[in-house]
């Protein structure tokens, strides 16, 4: 299974937005919901150490300012799907707010 299969299962991708340093960001449409968001897709990053240090900085920090109800400051982290088993996982993607 490639790792947008398990993106689709939940969500329409519908189009690119950019490409950033670390990852590509699409916008997806939740199928039960209907609700849009951003998915930044982080592929292969557990290969290079640097940024996978990173990325679970950033997931770390995200996790907790969503839970901050008056964050107006920082996108809000609504899922991560990993992009395989997940005891062999290489890519991510984080569901974000739009």
């Amino acid at each position: 299974m490639n790792d947008w299969e398990y993106v689709r299962k939940d969500y329409k991708i519908k189009e690119h937005l950019g490409t950033g340093t670390y990852g590509a960001v699409y916008k997806v449409k939740h199928r039960e919901t209907k609700v849009e968001y951003a998915a930044k897709y982080l592929k292969e990053f557990i290969h290079h150490d640097i940024v996978a240090r990173m990325m679970v900085r950033e997931i770390s920090i995200l996790r907790k300012l969503s839970k901050v109800k008056s964050n107006i400051y920082t996108t809000h982290l609504y899922d991560i799907i990993l992009a395989g088993p997940e005891d062999t996982f290489e890519s991510l993607f984080l569901i974000m707010e739009l």
